[in-house]
C-alpha cells in the first residue's frame, strides 16, 4: 500500500511541449429524490431552469473536463405512470438535459436502480440519455452490450471506462442474454440474480484493459453510509491492480470515502476512490452536519509524452455539498455548492460587515459566522479522506 498525500503532482512538472493532458472529472450519485422532481417541475412551470438550477455551481468544475463523469442512480423514462414505490426511482430526460448543462457528458448506468422501471427502463434510459447529448455506458439491450467498456478517445488517448453494480435490489437479469441486462457481479454472500463471479469479472476486465490505453472500472459497491470500503471491495481492488486497471472510482455508500494508491506490477499504482459519495440528493434534509450531503468531484490529469505510456499526473478532489433551503410555501431549495466558492462568498461578505454596529449587521454576522463553521468542519472532514494516509482494512 502506498500512503503519500494525494493533493500534489504524482510526477514531477518538469517536460516537453510534446507532452498529451486529458482531464477526466468524476462525480457521485445522481438520485432524483420526489423534493427534487418536483423542485425542477415547478422550477420549470414558472418558466425557469429546472434542474440547470440544481446543478449549476459544478459547470465551472465540470466544464474544465475533456469528460466529465457522474453515475445515474435512476433510470429516465417517457412513461406517464412510471413504476413507483418505496427505493424506486425514475427521472425524465429533462434530468439528462440538466446533468449535459451543467458540464456533464458521460453517465454511467450500472446500479441497484437500473432496474427500477424494469427491462424497458434500460431501453429508455439510454436513449433518453443519448437524445440529452450522454455518452451512457452499463446496463444495455444485451448482456454482450452491458459488459462492453465504452471507450473515450482524446488527445490520442483511447480511456476505457468498465461500470458494474454489486446490488440488483432483488431484481434479476433475465437468464437471456439478448434481453436487457446490468452488468452484476454478486458479492460471495448474496444470492445469484444473473451476474458474474468475480474471477469471470476479473477475465473480463485484464480482456479490457489489453483494447485501451487506460482502463478505469466504477463499480457500485460497498455498504451504505458507512465510512470505510468493504474488506471485499479493498480485495478486489488490488486484484485488478495486479492486472493493470488504471484507476477506480466507486459509488453506491452515499457518504465519501477514503482514498489510496495500490501498486500495479509495472511499477505503477493504481488511483482508487471507494466513492465520491453523492453528487445530488435529498437525503437528510434537515440536517446541516450529515455526511450524506458531502460529496467530491475527483480530477484525474493523465499525461502522455510521445513513444511513452499514459501516466497518472495529478489527482484532485473538489469538494461539494448539498445545500437544502426552506423556500416558499414549505417548499425547499436544493442546489449543489461548491465548498471554496462558498466559503470564498461568505469571508468577501464578513469583510463587508465586519464595522457595522446595527442590530442586522450583528445578526448577518453571526449567521454567517455559523455558516462558515458549517462549512469548515465539512471541509477539514472531506480534506481527510484524500491526503491522510489510506485507513481501509487489509484484504485477508
Amino acid at each position: 500500500m502506498v500512503a503519500q498525500a494525494l493533493l500534489v503532482a504524482l510526477l514531477a512538472a518538469d517536460g516537453g511541449a510534446q507532452r498529451a493532458t486529458l482531464r477526466l472529472v468524476f462525480g457521485g450519485d445522481v438520485i432524483p429524490h420526489e423534493a427534487l422532481k418536483h423542485q425542477a417541475r415547478r422550477r420549470s412551470a414558472a418558466g425557469a431552469d429546472g434542474w440547470a438550477h440544481v446543478l449549476r455551481p459544478l459547470a465551472p468544475a465540470l466544464g474544465q473536463a475533456d469528460w466529465a463523469i457522474v453515475n445515474l442512480e435512476t433510470p429516465l423514462t417517457q412513461a406517464k405512470r412510471p413504476e413507483r414505490g418505496d427505493w424506486i426511482f425514475s427521472a425524465g430526460v429533462d434530468l439528462a438535459r440538466g446533468l449535459s448543462s451543467a458540464g456533464v457528458n458521460v453517465v454511467t448506468f450500472a446500479n441497484n436502480h437500473a432496474l427500477d422501471q424494469r427491462r424497458d427502463g434500460i431501453l429508455s434510459t439510454r436513449a433518453l440519455a443519448e437524445d440529452a447529448g450522454l455518452r451512457i455506458t452499463g446496463s444495455a439491450a444485451t448482456e454482450a452490450e452491458a459488459w462492453t467498456p465504452l471507450v473515450l478517445e482524446r488527445h490520442g488517448m483511447r480511456v476505457g471506462l468498465l461500470a458494474f453494480t454489486r446490488f440488483l435490489n432483488g431484481f434479476h437479469n433475465a437468464p437471456d442474454a439478448g434481453q436487457p441486462h446490468v452488468p452484476l457481479v454478486h458479492y460471495p454472500s448474496d444470492p445469484l440474480t444473473g451476474g458474474l463471479s468475480e474471477d469471470e469479472l476479473l477475465r473480463r476486465v485484464e480482456r479490457a484493459a489489453g483494447q485501451v490505453d487506460v482502463l478505469i472500472v466504477v463499480p457500485h459497491w460497498g455498504d451504505e453510509y458507512q465510512p470505510k470500503p468493504k474488506p471485499v471491495d479493498v480485495g478486489l481492488a488490488r486484484r485488478f491492480a495486479a492486472l493493470g486497471v488504471f484507476a477506480v472510482v466507486g459509488h453506491h455508500p452515499h457518504v465519501v470515502q477514503p482514498v489510496e494508491l495500490v501498486p500495479r506490477p509495472d511499477g505503477g499504482a493504481m488511483f482508487v476512490a471507494y466513492s465520491l459519495g453523492n453528487l445530488v440528493s435529498n437525503q437528510d434534509a434537515h440536517d446541516e452536519r450529515s455526511a450524506k450531503r458531502d460529496g467530491a468531484l475527483l480530477e484525474l490529469t493523465l499525461e502522455r509524452e510521445p513513444d511513452a505510456g499514459v501516466r497518472l499526473a495529478q489527482a484532485t478532489p473538489t469538494f461539494l455539498y448539498t445545500e437544502n433551503r426552506p423556500a416558499k410555501a414549505g417548499q425547499r431549495d436544493v442546489q449543489v455548492r461548491l465548498l471554496t466558492d462558498d466559503l470564498t462568498a461568505i469571508a468577501e461578505r464578513l469583510a463587508e460587515v465586519s464595522t457595522r454596529t446595527t442590530p442586522a449587521a450583528r445578526q448577518e454576522r453571526k449567521r454567517l459566522e455559523r455558516k462558515r463553521a458549517l462549512l469548515q468542519a465539512r471541509e477539514a472532514r472531506l480534506r481527510a479522506l484524500f491526503v491522510s494516509p489510506p485507513t481501509t482494512p487489509d484484504a485477508g
